[in-house]
């Protein structure tokens, strides 16, 4: 970001930024909300008229609407995610995927199963391993994971989000995440589609 000085002022000091693709990497491995939040500010001073929330958010769903992302249900509050008013959408972050695709920054910089950042301790002894690449997402009561998955030759690139809400979620969905990881990963073998699909509530016993 640069300030305004005054006309004919000498420069004191410089200090140059790592490169954005950098910071997006560092920020998708680790989940780093701080710099999540300073990017959407920097992207409202750059393309908003102001360094604020609300004109990174507004530049934000401006381009989500360009690229054609179904934004029903979709609440933009931070850039963090951490606001109890943010909303997002399995729709929404599935064509945000097929958006960026399987390879560049955004793919690059997720963290690798059994491997790296967020995702370094999860999978164990899962077919996923070192072929699943997901942003993860965990506040309370909610847990999330979109990405890619590597087919077993590499010539294919499955893209897939999941979200879960409501009480305990994260620990309800760490077998959910195993048996993702193990149907993700045996492509183009696959379960019936009906069991992919939100499951009505158990009945009371």
């Amino acid at each position: 970001m640069r300030f305004p000085t005054a006309t004919g002022a000498p420069s004191v000091s410089t200090l140059q930024s790592r490169p954005l693709s950098e910071l997006i990497g560092e920020l998708l491995t680790t989940s780093d909300d701080n710099t999540a939040e300073l990017l959407l500010k920097e992207i409202g001073a750059t393309a908003g008229g102001a360094g604020t929330r609300p004109a990174g958010l507004a530049v934000v769903q401006a381009k989500l609407g360009e690229w054609g992302i179904p934004l029903d249900g979709i609440n933009l509050v931070d850039g963090s995610g951490l606001d109890r008013g943010d909303r997002l959408t399995c729709s929404a972050l599935q064509a945000v995927l097929r958006h960026v695709g399987s390879t560049g920054p955004i793919a690059d910089g997720l963290p690798i199963a059994g491997q790296t950042g967020t995702l370094s301790d999860q999978f164990a002894g899962n077919p996923a391993v070192g072929r699943l690449r997901a942003k993860t997402g965990t506040l309370r009561d909610a847990r999330a994971l979109s990405g890619f998955v590597d087919s077993p030759d590499g010539s294919r690139h499955i893209s897939f989000s999941y979200v879960q809400n409501g009480p305990n979620a994260e620990a309800a969905a760490t077998p959910i995440w195993d048996a993702l990881g193990r149907a993700l990963t045996a492509y183009p073998a696959a379960p019936p589609v009906d069991q992919l699909a939100p499951q009505p509530p158990a009945p009371p016993s």
